[in-house]
């Protein structure tokens, strides 16, 4: 099993999010009910799992869609997608990253009506509570809001925004740990852990710099990644370190059992590179690094963080640790302390 091999390398404090697990894998139907496929063991198969990551200590999050569905499995596009201005059905076409154009030789997400949410958390719930995972990964409910302008059903994004609250509620009313990607404030409250937060400004070129203003409004309060490293951007693990101590944000990989060949020419070819034999050496040397650091600031609020010089950032937390990053190719001093290139210093409070 993966997560055996990723303990003996000494990762600890894993955070599962099961991404492919019901109702058809990834592209899954609308979860007003749940079947878990048999690709995965099925329902005694999940079973298992939570109870190995029970006694484990690892949380375990399946992960689901709510507001999309890929499928039109149970669900009837005329009647239950939300519509858009021009009164058609709305939907969501992956991106074709070489032209920057929506793909629409791709199978689209379909929109699902605001109105039918509040339905839709309820009876899945009832399916949900009888596996006993413990936590729930929400893939878009607490980043997302749709409106509809189905003829004499309209509905706005605050009239919207109130059902996702409502469903958020109800989710986190049932006792489970909550995973949602990215994290708009309404979803502030009900959520334990996030991932995709965002770690940067748009880049736009109105924008100066990018400060850590999200990290500083939920570190200590709630735990969070940016996107995963194996997917993001970083062809430098040294940088995605210093990002993490920076931000106060937790390592995350995006991994699968099978050989990256296997998803080319599919619907996932936007996971090109996720196996995780070819990551697993350096996952552990990062998580290492980064842990090594904040594992003295958890439960900590950012205190501070400011410029000290170009590529050079200082990080307070609550509880006087402090971080200084420096992202720059050679050497410098910063208050006093010369800090190798790519590297970092830390002190003040208990390190």
């Amino acid at each position: 099993m993966i997560l055996d091999k990723v303990q003996a390398q000494g990762i600890h404090n894993i955070k599962l999010k099961y991404t492919g697990w019901f109702n058809g894998g990834m592209n899954h139907g609308i979860p007003d009910r749940i079947h878990v496929d048999g690709a995965v063991g099925g329902k005694k198969g999940l079973k298992e799992l939570a109870q190995y990551t029970g006694r484990q200590g690892i949380s375990l999050f399946p992960d689901m869609s709510i507001l999309t569905t890929l499928s039109d499995d149970g669900f009837s596009v005329t009647k239950d997608a939300a519509r858009t201005l021009r009164d058609i059905p709305a939907t969501l076409y992956p991106v074709n990253p070489v032209i920057n154009r929506r793909d629409r030789d791709r199978t689209p997400a379909y929109v699902v009506a605001p109105r039918l949410v509040g339905g839709v958390v309820e009876q899945m719930l009832e399916g949900f509570g009888k596996l006993n995972t413990g936590g729930i990964s929400l893939r878009d409910l607490a980043d997302r809001l749709n409106s509809d302008y189905r003829k004499h059903e309209q509905m706005d994004r605050t009239e919207s925004q109130e059902i996702s609250v409502k469903a958020l509620a109800g989710i986190a009313g049932k006792g489970l740990e909550v995973m949602a990607s990215g994290g708009n404030d309404y979803a502030l409250p009900y959520v334990t852990d996030l991932t995709e937060a965002p770690l940067s400004s748009s880049g736009f070129k109105i924008e100066d710099e990018s400060i850590p203003f999200y990290p500083m409004v939920v570190h200590g309060h709630i735990s969070y990644t940016g996107k995963p490293y194996n997917l993001s951007t970083y062809t430098n693990p040294k940088q995605y370190i210093l990002k993490c101590l920076e931000y106060g944000s937790g390592v995350f990989f995006e991994w699968i059992a099978e050989p990256n060949y296997k998803v080319k020419d599919t619907e996932y070819t936007d996971l090109y590179a996720v196996n995780y034999e070819l990551w697993m050496n350096e996952a552990a040397e990062i998580y290492g690094e980064v842990n090594s650091v904040l594992r003295n600031v958890q439960g900590q609020s950012i205190a501070s963080h400011e410029k000290l010089g170009e590529g050079v950032f200082k990080t307070v937390y609550g509880n006087g640790v402090y971080v200084i990053v420096n992202y720059n190719g050679t050497q410098v001093t910063a208050e006093g302390k010369v800090i190798e290139a790519e590297s970092y210093t830390t002190g003040g409070g208990h390190t």
